[in-house]
């Protein structure tokens, strides 16, 4: 038996151990993918340790969940809400902005444990925030857009055309003859009936028209038979009890 078949076999057998079957055996050994000799540890490149990331605001919090909102998948209710927090967040961007642009001027630069500039960290925020405005400005502008396709559409109401006056001396039918009187209830609205003694009166409101008071004092003598008095005072009517006996009216002759 040759070296060369003894070799094949030994690899055979070493791949056997590292398979299921004897033909993904030979096909391990056939691809090249098997070497019985034991090769060299190769170096491997050191894992640098887990950096501690700076927990996040609650402003920062605010504005990424803000950036993250799905407004495609919102009724229209809650597309007014989440206008006012796109708003809102725009806002605290602004403000935050305004901070840092604040403490990079009056700040002097200085370098951290590991070597890195505070003003260039300052100034590479300033730029992470002025991003996030411009994020938020197209989130607004998208949901103004899907209100404007989601609310209803205005119904317009045509007018209707004003009505022409009558003509002067034009026959018209199924009129009714207005009547200058007031209902009969009207007067009871005021307290005519609390009117108890010649020293009581009380005060309508000023500039009550007068034609009207006369016409309300005309039907309160009627129903409650009473007889009452009025005086005008720089405006304002007065109502007063009249001295008198009772109001008697003649019934019609039949």
């Amino acid at each position: 038996m040759s070296k060369k078949i003894i070799k094949g076999f030994a690899e055979l057998r070493s791949a056997w151990k590292n398979t299921q079957t004897e033909a993904e055996a030979k096909a391990l050994v056939k691809s090249g993918g098997f070497h019985s000799r034991k090769s060299p540890k190769l170096p491997k490149r050191p894992i640098p340790p887990p950096v501690k990331n700076r927990p996040m605001s609650d402003n920062d919090k605010f504005i990424v969940e803000t950036l993250t909102l799905q407004l495609d998948c919102l009724p229209l209710d809650q597309l007014y809400d989440a206008r006012l927090t796109i708003l809102d967040a725009i806002e605290t961007v602004s403000d935050s902005k305004i901070s840092i642009q604040d403490q990079i001027e009056s700040n002097e630069d200085h370098l951290d444990d590991q070597g890195r500039s505070w003003k260039a960290r300052a100034q590479a925020a300033l730029r992470f925030k002025i991003q996030e405005g411009q994020a938020l400005k197209k989130q607004l502008a998208l949901v103004d857009e899907l209100i404007a396709q989601l609310k209803p559409p205005l119904k317009l109401v045509t007018p209707e055309p004003p009505s022409s006056p009558p003509k002067p001396y034009e026959i018209r039918t199924d009129v009714q003859r207005p009547s200058i009187r007031k209902s009969s209830s009207e007067w009871s609205k005021y307290p005519f009936d609390q009117l108890v003694t010649e020293q009581q009166c009380f005060y309508f409101e000023p500039g009550f028209d007068a034609d009207e008071v006369r016409r309300l004092v005309t039907a309160a003598q009627r129903h409650l038979n009473r007889r009452f008095s009025y005086r005008t005072e720089d405006g304002v009517i007065s109502i007063w009890l009249a001295v008198g006996p009772p109001i008697v009216r003649k019934k019609k002759q039949c």
